[in-house]
C-alpha cells in the first residue's frame, strides 16, 4: 500500500493552504502546484524516509515552485 493511503485527505488541506499562499492565492495555480507535487510524491515515495509526512510534500512542492519562478525569469 501507498504512503499515501490514509494520509492524503488529512494532508491536502495543508498542501493547498502552502500552495495558495505561493501562487499569491491564484487557485488554478495552486491546483496545479498540488497535482505536481503529489505526483512527484507518489512517483518518489521510497525515497521517503519516515517523520512528517506533509511536510515532506511541501518540500517538493516548494522546490517545483523554485524551478518554475527560476525558468519564468530566464526566458
Amino acid at each position: 500500500m501507498s504512503i499515501f493511503g490514509n494520509n492524503l485527505k488529512k494532508m491536502y488541506p495543508d498542501i493547498k493552504r502552502v500552495a495558495m499562499k505561493l501562487t499569491k492565492y491564484n487557485t488554478a495555480d495552486a491546483d496545479d502546484l498540488v497535482q505536481k507535487a503529489l505526483l512527484k510524491a507518489f512517483e518518489k515515495q521510497n525515497l521517503y524516509k519516515g517523520g512528517n509526512l506533509t511536510g515532506w510534500v511541501v518540500t517538493i512542492m516548494k522546490n517545483l515552485f523554485r524551478v518554475k519562478i527560476t525558468l519564468e525569469a530566464l526566458f
